[in-house]
C-alpha cells in the first residue's frame, strides 16, 4: 500500500507545523526583562547590591528563554497573587512546567504526525 500526499495537505502540514513552532516560540529578551521586572516590583526579594540583581535578571532570562513566551508571561503575571516573594528558580521552573502540562507531548506527537507526511 503506498501513501499519497496531495499537496493541498501539504499545505496544511506547514500550516501546522508554523502554529507548532509558534507554540514553541520564547519571548523576546525585552519582554522576559519586563515581565521579571514588574514581577520583581510586585514582589519582596532578599536585599541584592546592583550586580547581584542584575546577574539575577540575566541570568533568569536566559533560562526562561527556554519556555514558551505565552508560559513565561502567564506565570510571572500570576506570581505576584500566589507569593509575596520573589521566586527562586525552582519555584518558577516548576510554575512553567505545571503550566504547559501536556503542552510538550502533544507538540511531539502533532510533529511527528505533521513530518510523516512530508
Amino acid at each position: 500500500m503506498t501513501l499519497t500526499v496531495t499537496p493541498s495537505e501539504l499545505l496544511e502540514a506547514d500550516k501546522a507545523a508554523r502554529i507548532i513552532d509558534a507554540l514553541q516560540a520564547p519571548a523576546p529578551v525585552a519582554k522576559l526583562t519586563e515581565w521579571l521586572t514588574v514581577c520583581a516590583a510586585l514582589t519582596a526579594a532578599p536585599r541584592d547590591d546592583d550586580m547581584t540583581s542584575e546577574l539575577r535578571l540575566r541570568v533568569y532570562t536566559q533560562k526562561l528563554a527556554d519556555f514558551p513566551g505565552d508560559v513565561v508571561r502567564k506565570v510571572l503575571a500570576e506570581w505576584p497573587s500566589k507569593s509575596k516573594w520573589f521566586p527562586v528558580w525552582a519555584e518558577l521552573e516548576t510554575a512553567m512546567n505545571r503550566e504547559m502540562g501536556i503542552r510538550p507531548r502533544l507538540i511531539e506527537q502533532a510533529r511527528r504526525h505533521i513530518y510523516a507526511k512530508r
